[in-house]
């Protein structure tokens, strides 16, 4: 007779991250903030689309989809929250996708 093995492969959901330098939510005024792709079936995330978005508003030009350089109006008010979302998704794969939000306070 032979011995049967049995391996067990976890199916894992994709996610989003985001490396966040203030991890209390309060920040200054230009920060940048870095987006990682956890658990995408793809060989190099630059097989995968970032989409970011900051109170509502997404930025107009990427040099590098995974970083987001945020820079805060001077004559924004201290206190003020921002959300900001990143979404990562295989264009390949319809279902492979993932969204994260955080939220940072303002202070100057």
């Amino acid at each position: 007779g032979g011995i049967a093995k049995t391996v067990t492969i976890p199916v894992v959901t994709p996610r989003a991250g985001i490396d966040n330098p203030y991890p209390l939510g309060a920040g200054p005024s230009v920060f940048t903030l870095r987006g990682f792709p956890y658990y995408f079936n793809v060989n190099d995330p630059g097989e995968l689309n970032f989409s970011w978005n900051v109170n509502g508003v997404e930025p107009s030009t990427y040099n590098d989809p995974t970083f987001l350089k945020v820079n805060v109006d001077p004559r924004t008010a201290t206190g003020t929250k921002m959300p900001v979302r990143l979404r990562i998704e295989n264009p390949t794969r319809a279902f492979e996708l993932s969204v994260k939000e955080i939220s940072f306070i303002f202070k100057q």
